[in-house]
């Protein structure tokens, strides 16, 4: 019973909300000549709107790879450094990870015996 009230009082509740002044504001604009009617026009607050815009940012050159180390010989880690030493790849198969700085683009490359 305790429910059945709770969720009469709620329906009403929310009944007198919409009927009271949750209704977005309108301003009448008369239209051009007697026999046209009135437009309704809603006010919106368009002031703080741009802030909630990205930062546009620009795009960074694709670092070039100018060194590459291959370390071992039954398991090779391969680096691929840029020319300040900056690793840009590295793929370590005893540790089995694989690291890609953002922004790079790797060769393709193939090994043959």
């Amino acid at each position: 019973m305790a429910r059945a009230i709770s969720y009469i009082a709620g329906t009403m509740a929310a009944a007198v909300a919409m009927g009271f002044g949750f209704e977005p504001q309108q301003a009448f604009v008369p239209a051009a000549g007697d026999l046209a009617p009135a437009i309704a026009v809603a006010i919106v607050d368009r002031s703080h709107k741009g802030d909630r815009m990205p930062f546009a940012s620009s795009p960074r050159a694709a670092p070039t790879i100018a060194t590459v180390e291959v370390d071992g010989l039954a398991d090779p880690t391969i680096v691929y450094r840029e020319g300040a030493g900056r690793e840009l790849y590295r793929a370590d198969p005893a540790m089995r990870t694989t690291l890609v700085a953002k922004g790079t683009i790797l060769p393709a490359i193939t090994v043959r015996d």
